[in-house]
């Protein structure tokens, strides 16, 4: 176990239906990218990790027409923070307390600027545990500490994970 540094691009391209006719839609027609970079320091059982990532979004030229003329919406860059504190069981049974924060992405329609700005944490817990040496469960819970703009929900996932590598 040594210090790890790490980046990565996620892009999100233009899916599902999109009528601009209709004000709620499924796709969001617009493209959207979040480079992020991350480092993780061990420290004998314990892990400390912290990432940083800013999602930024092309303009959607056709977000919702009125009579025939066409709306634009942009908004502005989304920055996104987390930080991890793992604790190692054993090398693939683990646990997490996990902290989100997420912050700007307000939205602009047709010049004009909306009170949307986000400002939100988030507290979360996730558990890993082996089942075979390259299969694993993991079960996360999490829940909004504050929320500004958007849904204060709480989640509970799980997941299979497979490892080929």
């Amino acid at each position: 176990p040594e210090t790890t540094i790490g980046a990565s691009l996620t892009v999100i391209a233009p899916s599902g239906q999109y009528d601009p006719n209709k004000l709620v839609n499924i796709g969001t027609n617009r493209w959207s990218f979040k480079p992020e970079i991350g480092i993780s320091q061990p420290v004998g059982n314990w892990a400390f990790e912290v990432f940083a990532g800013l999602w930024m979004f092309t303009d959607n030229e056709e977000f919702f027409s009125l009579q025939g003329t066409p709306v634009v919406r942009r908004q502005e860059p989304l920055a996104s923070y987390q930080g991890h504190i793992v604790y190692h069981f054993t090398p693939r049974m683990w646990s997490a307390l996990d902290y989100a924060y997420f912050t700007g992405g307000s939205t602009v329609v047709n010049g004009k600027h909306n009170n949307d700005r986000v400002d939100n944490n988030r507290i979360g817990v996730t558990v890993a545990l082996p089942v075979t040496a390259s299969q694993s469960f993991k079960m996360t819970w999490a829940k909004g500490m504050m929320v500004r703009i958007g849904s204060d929900y709480e989640t509970v996932g799980v997941a299979w994970q497979w490892n080929w590598f």
